[in-house]
């Protein structure tokens, strides 16, 4: 039996995620510049719901809730602790927040137990997704 979800989108992911039409492939394919950022300006997005519970409910677990609790949140935790910290976070700067496009299994590995000061970012600055 295939389970339906009414889905009601927490009201972040709306205003962030939902705001902007974007392809992680053609991200990709840009020749962005990549720098430091300092790891405060990305914090906030610990906080955001933006994994399914072990339900399979899309949008119910942070990033945070999944490094506090590992043993539940077991798949997302494996692909944290797989996520290759050469390839650097993919941030577009939205509602003056640097979200992030690709990269949140890579932003919680670096905030895995470790004191991080500056992360390596691309800025997709010329990058100009359709506002929805």
């Amino acid at each position: 039996m295939v389970r339906q979800y009414e889905l009601q989108l927490p009201a972040i992911i709306s205003r962030y995620w939902y705001a902007i039409r974007w392809d992680v492939d053609a991200i990709w394919r840009l020749d962005l510049a990549v720098e430091s950022t300092p790891a405060e300006l990305l914090a906030w997005h610990m906080v955001v719901p933006v994994w399914p519970d072990p339900s399979g409910e899309p949008y119910r677990v942070t990033p945070g809730e999944v490094l506090r609790q590992p043993h539940v949140h077991i798949r997302e935790m494996q692909r944290i602790l797989n996520a290759l910290l050469e390839y650097p976070i993919d941030m577009y700067r939205l509602q003056k927040r640097l979200m992030n496009l690709d990269g949140i299994h890579r932003l919680a590995r670096a905030c895995l137990g470790l004191h991080i000061d500056y992360l390596t970012v691309d800025h997709a600055a010329g990058f100009r997704p359709p506002i929805r």
